[in-house]
């Protein structure tokens, strides 16, 4: 592994001190693609405080969060995220159907302005574009706030799929839902 967490008990004060903010905060452990970032205690702590923020501090409903995080993880080709989310977006009672309709990218299994969060967000990741018309049904359906929170989305779980990638932590998505 090029970059990431050295060996237990070989981290810095730094990386420690970041280590433990993490662990003891809202997540209550140190999730694996932070362990990717440790090299840089600075970003680390940014990084982790934007995820925070998305995963307890957004408007948007747990089940429309996780939606977009699944979409983010099944756009960029995370597994680990995939599967880390996927088992929240149960929690959140999206049906098998619906969480293959995210995995696949079309939101089919979904409600209209739910399906649009999808398309939205594998529109950003995979296309580099914010398409204005998922957008304006994102915003209409759910607010504008909530359309700026996918859209952090969009490119906050890009973000760590690309460290976990970096850190040979990830592992490939699902062939279909768990």
């Amino acid at each position: 592994m090029l970059i990431g967490a050295p060996p237990s008990g070989a981290m810095t004060p730094e990386q420690q001190a970041v280590h433990d903010t993490i662990a003891s905060g809202p997540r209550g452990s140190v999730p694996v693609p932070f362990f990717a970032m440790l090299d840089s205690p600075v970003l680390c702590e940014a990084i982790q405080g934007v995820g925070e923020a998305i995963r307890y501090r957004t408007t948007m409903s747990d089940r429309l969060r996780e939606i977009a995080i699944c979409a983010a993880a099944a756009a960029y080709g995370s597994g680990y995220e995939w599967n880390y989310h996927d088992a929240l977006a149960v929690n959140c009672g999206l049906s098998p159907a619906e969480r293959a309709s995210v995995l696949d990218g079309t939101g089919a299994a979904l409600p209209p302005a739910e399906a649009a969060i999808v398309t939205y967000v594998f529109a950003a990741v995979r296309e580099s574009r914010a398409d204005q018309t998922m957008l304006a049904t994102m915003a209409t359906a759910f607010g504008r706030t909530a359309a700026t929170e996918v859209t952090a989305i969009a490119g906050y779980y890009p973000l760590l799929a690309l460290f976990l990638n970096a850190g040979q932590l990830d592992t490939p998505l699902p062939a279909t839902p768990a």
